[in-house]
């Protein structure tokens, strides 16, 4: 079967990409950290697999691909369905020109359906492409984020998603840190908006952890700092924090699983 369900109840569709488009000069690894994008493109995953088997770019890619809306208000037969792009322990190039290679060696990905930054014209809004989005899907930060203020919106769906994805990293990766990055800079009260900003540490591989495309390229809009993101990211923290010390307490054993679980945590 194409389909399997993670302990947390996830989904996930494999849909793999051909074997010479994505990476597997290295052997099998063991991924160190984590990135999160958006497509800058339509809600269907699975289009986006597709996309990537048939481009000039090479081997090009994240293990996993979240569908997202739709950006006319068509049927969101999509929105939060995670797709699979490639096994466990091989990568895809996804960050692009770095300071030190091993941060994209080293690290997994998962990208978002999702269009990215909006313009406003008279009241309406319009994709890069000029694509009007329904004002249901907008994001609006309050304040400019790299020179936009307006955003195609990550869904609830995607968000709860990425969530279940990041519980099953913990699970398949045990190497991978989920709690540094991000989830640690929001968790000591940088701004969201500083949080996702370049961050050398991460640039240059000092740092590993949870991190997004903007804390490496100045020259890219993925992702950005929409609320309901932040808040799962503060969740998050605090979710992985408990369990790594119930692995320390516990040397690993549990007697079931389910015995930890975010309203555990959060309650």
């Amino acid at each position: 079967e194409s389909e399997y369900t993670t302990n947390g109840g996830l989904v996930i569709d494999r849909h793999y990409l051909d074997k010479d488009e994505y990476v597997r000069d290295y052997g099998k690894i063991e991924p160190l950290g984590f990135f999160i994008h958006h497509t800058a493109g339509w809600d269907n995953p699975y289009n986006t697999v597709s996309n990537w088997n048939r481009d000039k770019r090479g081997r090009v890619a994240t293990q996993y691909c979240i569908g997202g809306t739709n950006v006319k208000g068509k049927e969101a037969k999509y929105d939060g369905v995670v797709v699979e792009c490639f096994p466990n322990n091989y990568l895809g190039w996804h960050l692009g020109k770095v300071g030190n290679f091993q941060i994209s060696k080293m690290s997994g990905g998962v990208e978002l359906n999702n269009f990215g930054y909006l313009k406003k014209k008279d009241d309406k809004y319009y994709t890069y492409v000029n694509t009007e989005v329904e004002s249901q899907f907008v994001c609006d930060l309050g304040y400019k984020f790299r020179g936009h203020q307006y955003w195609h919106a990550y869904s609830d769906k995607q968000i709860e998603s990425l969530r279940l994805l990041i519980l099953h990293l913990r699970d398949i990766y045990p190497k991978m840190d989920l709690v540094n990055g991000l989830p640690k800079l929001l968790k000591e009260g940088v701004s969201p908006a500083d949080a996702f900003e370049f961050n050398s540490d991460a640039y240059n591989a000092k740092q590993f952890g949870l991190w997004t495309h903007t804390n490496v390229r100045k020259d890219k809009f993925d992702c950005f700092p929409q609320p309901e993101l932040v808040e799962r990211f503060y969740i998050m923290n605090k979710l992985l924090l408990n369990i790594k010390g119930k692995l320390m307490a516990f040397g690993n054993i549990f007697k079931d699983d389910n015995d930890i679980n975010e309203k555990s945590v959060v309650g």
